[in-house]
């Protein structure tokens, strides 16, 4: 375990905790050494402790000089009731400033959801479909998409044939020029009134 002297960045720190009796005993027996071999830090260590000794001292007379107000025991719970209520209050106003917080969060645009779904259905389709077993064609089948082969290709080629082109023009030529006659509207003469004349 690091010893508690090399956790303290300063000679104050160390010599506060000396006089205030808060170092381990190794730790202590260390300051102890360095008191007896570094003049100028024992010199640091009895100002501390005189200017403790001065304090206490004032504090002491004080005390003595003027009575609290209310019992010890009230003013302690007072006391202590206060420091509950900062802590209380600090914890909220950090909760508070937390939530309010500008923070980085992985935020999902709405339209990747559908998206998703889609993507994992169509990879479940393709994984569906690859695992299946495809068995092949019985004869007879294959013959009859052999003959609807053929028979697409003559139809094909008879209606692309320029003979049949130029009569299905014609037709088409002859039903536009009886349907426009048969279609003109027959209207009846306006009505002059010859006395208005």
């Amino acid at each position: 375990m690091p010893s508690q002297l090399e956790q303290l960045d300063s000679t104050e720190a160390i010599v506060l905790m000396y006089l205030g009796d808060e170092l381990p005993a190794k730790d202590r027996a260390a300051v102890e050494q360095r008191i007896t071999s570094d003049a100028s830090f024992a010199a640091e260590v009895e100002r501390a402790r005189a200017a403790d000794e001065s304090y206490t001292a004032a504090f002491r007379d004080a005390d003595a000089a003027r009575k609290l107000p209310v019992k010890t025991d009230v003013a302690v719970r007072r006391v202590s009731r206060a420091m509950h209520d900062w802590q209380i209050a600090r914890a909220a106003a950090l909760a508070a400033a937390a939530s309010h917080s500008p923070q980085k969060r992985f935020h999902i645009p709405w339209w990747a959801y559908p998206a998703a779904v889609a993507a994992a259905i169509i990879t479940g389709f393709l994984v569906w479909s690859t695992n299946q077993k495809i068995a092949p064609l019985p004869p007879d089948a294959t013959a009859q998409i052999d003959d609807d082969d053929v028979h697409l290709a003559e139809q094909l080629e008879s209606e692309f044939d320029p003979g049949t082109q130029l009569a299905m023009d014609q037709q088409w030529q002859d039903l536009d020029t009886t349907w426009e006659d048969s279609a003109r509207p027959v209207l009846p003469m306006p009505y002059v009134d010859e006395r208005s004349q």
